[in-house]
């Protein structure tokens, strides 16, 4: 129970950026949907390994400068995301943000805190690769339906939704650091 409570709370920076990608997309493929999906999962769960194997040489580079480096990743996403609806908004045309280039970055920026879940994983001699597998299953599935609720957003708010998709991407990035000094 524990594990998959560690799993779900991993997956919703994932989540929330897969919302706002689904958000900002025009048209979102299936099979776009689930390669980005698949990237996020993958991440999510490469991360706790090489936080597993690697954590007492990175551990305090990671703790230290993790939580600003996803943060400044979510703000230049996010912050472009913005900058482009606005852009297409005054020339009156579409442009859709969401490419695997993007996602992949995404993906990075939002593990980044499964590298230090995978360290204390080393301290206490939980089976790591049942522990990435089911992290990065669940991170998946959540990944992939974030897309698709998002989609339903973006729908609702329609040209404004990209705005909403980069703000919350920012927010998200806020999140990383507060927690950092607050939790």
């Amino acid at each position: 129970m524990e594990l998959l409570l560690i799993a779900l709370g991993l997956s919703a920076d994932a989540f929330a950026v897969s919302l706002s990608c689904g958000a900002s997309e025009k048209k979102l493929p299936v099979k776009f949907a689930l390669n980005a999906s698949l990237a996020f999962g993958f991440f999510q769960s490469a991360m706790p390994v090489l936080g597993y194997f690697f954590g007492n040489l990175w551990a305090k580079y990671v703790f230290a400068f993790g939580h600003w480096i996803s943060f400044a990743m979510l703000v230049l996403v996010g912050g472009k995301m913005i900058f482009e609806a606005i852009k297409n908004e005054n020339l009156n045309h579409d442009k859709s943000f969401s490419n695997i280039k993007n996602v992949l970055f995404l993906a990075l920026a939002t593990s980044i805190d499964a590298f230090a879940v995978g360290v204390s994983f080393s301290f206490d001699s939980k089976p790591i690769l049942i522990s990435a597998l089911l992290i990065g299953i669940i991170t998946f599935f959540v990944s992939f339906a974030g897309f698709f609720i998002g989609r339903k957003f973006g729908d609702l708010f329609g040209e404004k939704a990209e705005i909403l998709g980069g703000t919350a991407l920012i927010a998200v990035g806020v999140k990383i650091v507060v927690s950092r000094y607050v939790g």
